[in-house]
């Protein structure tokens, strides 16, 4: 190990527990179909017990998730008990392994805390395959969206997760 050599950060999909293979699109189940993309949906039980439902949004016309294709992935919450708690959970695990979001805030805070049952900003996250984060979207990264409103309650996103496949 060199002097400035860096730990090997975790994938997000391990972090969240969720195993993409060939196995898992071959029971992908179409949702709806546009011009430019086709929703999959596929019954999930993650780490944090908050999501449910994992979308595979694959754009082009063939079912991949070998990582060749681009997809978006979207965790949904359907029956699974929405906590702040386990929100709290997921913003540190994240924040564990990636360190700051990109607009600076790291895990969970009193501010957060506050600002959770009213109006809370989220965290979004943008990582390259190994991990690094940026403040700014580049070619290969993932952008991670996580966002919770009490009326429309939690929204999880993975944009571009197709560069998360090794």
């Amino acid at each position: 190990m060199g002097l400035f050599s860096s730990k090997q950060r975790r994938n997000l999909l391990d972090i969240l527990g969720l195993k993409i293979n060939a196995n898992i699109e071959s029971q992908l189940i179409e949702q709806s179909r546009e011009n430019d993309f086709i929703d999959y949906v596929f019954n999930i039980k993650e780490n944090f017990e908050l999501f449910d439902k994992a979308i595979f949004r694959i754009f082009g016309q063939n079912k991949d998730l070998s990582g060749n294709t681009s997809f978006n992935l979207i965790l949904e919450n359907y029956g699974s008990s929405i906590t702040f708690e386990k929100i709290k959970k997921i913003v540190n695990a994240i924040s564990s392994e990636y360190g700051k979001d990109r607009t600076g805030k790291a895990k969970w805070s009193a501010d957060d805390e506050n600002a959770i049952s009213n109006y809370w900003e989220g965290r979004e996250w943008i990582i390259d395959k190994k991990g690094k984060t940026f403040k700014e979207f580049k070619k290969g990264c993932v952008q991670i969206n996580l966002h919770y409103e009490i009326e429309e309650g939690i929204d999880f996103s993975i944009l571009g997760a197709n560069n998360l496949i090794k």
